[in-house]
């Protein structure tokens, strides 16, 4: 957040072109069609996924993000999920049409939330905290944050 623009500047190199993070994040990343990469790259904000320490493999990447969006999605600092209501994070309000591709919002939160809502079930967004992700806890062998 100190590096104006940084999102903008283009100093990674990719197949001999420079390139932005903003490209690796809109124009490749999520344009794969997979909702899911949403809980597996962040901005290291806060109210983002927890961050990884290892880099994603293709022979596991399924699993991962599979394990990716449990953990997100059933993190109650991000998410604050009941049968009557449920206080998404801001990015499945900012990236609904991405949640949304292959079925309806809740049917795809139903695939991973522990708290199984129904169709009638109040949804608003949580306000997004661009502070820091918490870099000082814990790492478990796994990649995984432990609070």
């Amino acid at each position: 957040m100190d590096i104006p623009n940084a999102w903008k500047i283009n100093f990674i190199t990719s197949d001999g072109s420079k390139i932005t993070l903003d490209d690796i994040d809109y124009r490749i990343l999520k344009n794969l069609g997979e909702p899911r990469i949403h809980f597996a790259i962040n901005c290291a904000a806060y109210s983002c996924t927890s961050l990884k320490n290892r880099a994603f493999y293709p022979d596991t990447i399924q699993d991962e993000l599979k394990n990716a969006a449990i953990r997100f999605l059933n993190d109650t600092e991000r998410n604050e999920i009941s049968k009557k209501k449920a206080k998404l994070s801001k990015l499945f309000d900012w990236f609904k049409a991405d949640f949304s591709t292959q079925t309806d919002l809740i049917t795809f939160l139903n695939q991973y939330s522990k708290v199984k809502i129904n169709e009638k079930t109040k949804i608003s967004f949580l306000d997004y905290n661009w502070s820091l992700n918490n870099i000082d806890s814990p790492i478990n062998e796994t990649g995984v944050a432990v609070n």
